[in-house]
């Protein structure tokens, strides 16, 4: 598919191409994380929901960059925006490292920051288990269902963001004819 022929689908239907190709399992493992908040305070459990979220998170980095370069490449059209042979990851930190680096949006820089601290905690407990396992074990995990909730929030209000930018994009007299001519 030509550059164009994906940029004017792309536009046309964001949710359908920047989307997980199937979101059944991210919901089901947050329904478990709630279940497993509101039924269980082990430090089983909360080390489950730590590494649920930081999946989750981690899912919903690779949309936000694929947002914030879809608003790239319409904002710029005709010219084309290619990036350096970056292909999305499976790797967390790489996915977040990407969206430092891509245009403002809302609430960017607190996205990145629970982001972050969501990561070191994980890192921390998948690395660190042993060493730390008499420094207070249960301290830091115990906020992890409020950070979750918060990056949602603030991930659902990024996404209305760019709903409102790709709108007012499509309005574009180069975005319709690019739009049209692929219909």
């Amino acid at each position: 598919m030509k550059y164009e022929e994906k940029l004017a689908r792309e536009l046309k239907n964001p949710d359908a191409y920047l989307r997980w190709k199937d979101s059944i399992p991210i919901s089901e493992l947050n329904g478990l994380a709630y279940d497993l908040s509101v039924s269980n305070q082990s430090i089983e459990s909360q080390i489950t929901r730590l590494f649920i979220y930081h999946q989750i998170i981690g899912e919903q980095l690779i949309v936000l960059n694929k947002y914030c370069e879809l608003v790239t490449k319409a904002s710029i059209y005709p010219l084309k925006f290619t990036t350096e042979s970056y292909k999305y990851s499976d790797d967390f930190y790489v996915n977040l490292h990407k969206l430092k680096g891509t245009i403002e949006f809302h609430g960017k820089s607190k996205i990145i920051s629970l982001a972050t601290e969501v990561n070191n905690l994980r890192n921390d407990f998948a690395h660190k288990l042993v060493s730390n396992f008499y420094n207070h074990i249960n301290e830091p995990l115990k906020d992890i269902s409020i950070k979750f909730d918060q990056f949602y929030k603030l991930w659902f209000e990024a996404q209305k963001w760019f709903y409102e930018q790709l709108n007012r994009l499509r309005l574009k007299d180069e975005i319709i004819s690019l739009v049209n001519k692929y219909s």
